[in-house]
């Protein structure tokens, strides 16, 4: 039985990134590019949809409400989830790759103790902590805190899920449920709610809809991996290398809330420091911007597995070959999207959401701009974290969010969103000059679209 489990376990191997039935890389790059990259289209149109509903039916104060409802859920998501997705997405390709299955059952027994210690630590902390923000800030921020640190917990579960089925290599599954599923059910609930109770939405009870959205959504993640999972668990006894897979957890937890900081921190900075309007209007420009980190996104996901097997095959070659697919996939897309959104944003606000939200417009362009400077460098952040250097995508995005924040406390106040989307420019430049320096330091490779 267990040799018939490993067999099956080598043949999905070489189906996947190796070129079935002699498929080129170039080739399985595009077509599985496309796949996943027509999900997060979709997801990026769902999400507007859902912020145009919400915009319409909250207004600006409350949509503002909301924004920082949502940043404070998720910000507190990577303590929970403590860098296990990137790990588990990481460790089982290269188990899979030396056919190292021991180490895959022990590596599910330790990710599976450690996140459900994970989430009982931190339901304790919030009892004891919901008593100081109880009386600390007003009740409609309460409102909106109260079901945020709800959505927190299954937004990790949901996250390692989407960790485990890229390990196994199913990256559009893994699309599918880390993103649209969740805007998709986040969409019909809200929906409803507006079209048979339009007073009945408020700040707070649309950041419970989103807790039911991602409940939703972990229902599905764990049809998908139960029985993948309880086959992989009895193939072969546990190899535990708890000392490393803890170390590496850490790094990609501390990544991981940096990544969410840079998201949402700048919100938080506006709301303090500006306005509530001023932090709509940066949640917007964010959402639409999210357009052209579209083939960004796509190709970290498409690619992360194959540098993770060539890595542990010594495939430098092979390495480098992936690298350059993404480089140039991501810098094309995302320079196609700043040019509509030049030429046709301010129309498209206008039209979508009406003029009070086009305030939003210079931001957009600001931060669409900072997003193709971005994936002109490539995707080196994925090839740092799949080959083992996760520690120096952690110091990169330290000193990325210290730009961030400087950067957005003194621009945010007299300049608004724009200041934000300046200070979050700058920022993104920071990560990305820091780790193609690292790259070529430590790897040799040219992750640039021009091949430097």
């Amino acid at each position: 039985m267990r040799e018939s489990v490993r067999d099956n376990h080598r043949s999905e191997q070489r189906k996947s990134y190796l070129g079935a039935g002699g498929e080129g890389l170039g080739r399985a790059f595009v077509r599985m590019s496309l796949g996943v990259s027509g999900i997060l289209a979709l997801d990026i149109c769902v999400s507007v949809a859902v912020a145009i509903l919400l915009a319409r039916g909250l207004g600006v104060t409350g949509l503002g409400l909301y924004s920082i409802g949502i940043a404070v859920g998720r910000i507190l998501t990577p303590l929970v989830q403590l860098g296990l997705p990137v790990l588990l997405a990481r460790e089982i390709n290269r188990a899979n790759a030396l056919d190292d299955h021991c180490r895959l059952s022990g590596l599910f027994r330790f990710a599976a103790v450690a996140l459900l210690a994970l989430v009982a630590c931190f339901t304790v902390l919030c009892l004891f902590v919901w008593p100081l923000i109880d009386g600390a800030v007003s009740a409609r921020v309460q409102a909106v805190l109260l079901p945020a640190l709800l959505l927190t917990p299954l937004a990790a579960m949901v996250n390692v899920g989407g960790g485990l089925l890229q390990g196994f290599q199913r990256v559009t599954a893994a699309a599918i449920v880390t993103t649209l599923a969740q805007s998709a059910t986040m969409l019909a609930l809200a929906g409803t709610a507006m079209l048979l109770a339009p007073d009945w939405l408020t700040p707070g009870r649309a950041v419970m809809l989103n807790v039911a959205a991602v409940a939703a959504t972990m229902a599905g993640v764990i049809f998908l991996l139960a029985p993948r999972l309880i086959r992989a668990w009895r193939a072969a006894p546990p190899v535990y290398r708890a000392d490393e897979w803890f170390r590496s957890a850490l790094r990609f937890a501390l990544a991981g809330g940096l990544v969410i900081a840079e998201q949402h921190v700048l919100i938080l900075i506006l709301g303090a420091t500006a306005s509530e309007a001023q932090a709509t209007f940066f949640r917007i420009a964010q959402r639409t911007a999210s357009l052209a980190n579209l083939g960004y996104a796509t190709v970290i996901r498409v690619i992360g597995p194959g540098i993770s097997e060539s890595h542990a095959r010594g495939n430098a070659a092979r390495l480098q070959e992936f690298i350059s697919q993404g480089a140039r996939g991501m810098a094309a897309t995302t320079l196609l999207v700043l040019i509509v959104l030049v030429l046709a944003g301010e129309w498209l606000l206008d039209l979508v959401l009406g003029a009070e939200f086009l305030p939003a417009y210079q931001p957009l362009i600001l931060l669409c701009a900072a997003w193709s400077l971005r994936a002109a460098f490539g995707p080196v952040e994925s090839l740092m974290e799949m080959t083992g250097h996760e520690g120096a995508v952690v110091r990169a995005r330290l000193l990325s969010v210290a730009v961030m924040v400087a950067g957005a406390a003194l621009l945010a106040g007299p300049l608004g969103a724009l200041g934000a989307a300046a200070a979050a420019g700058l920022g993104y430049l920071t990560l990305s000059l820091a780790l193609w320096r690292t790259a070529r330091r430590r790897l040799g490779c040219a992750s640039t679209a021009l091949g430097l």
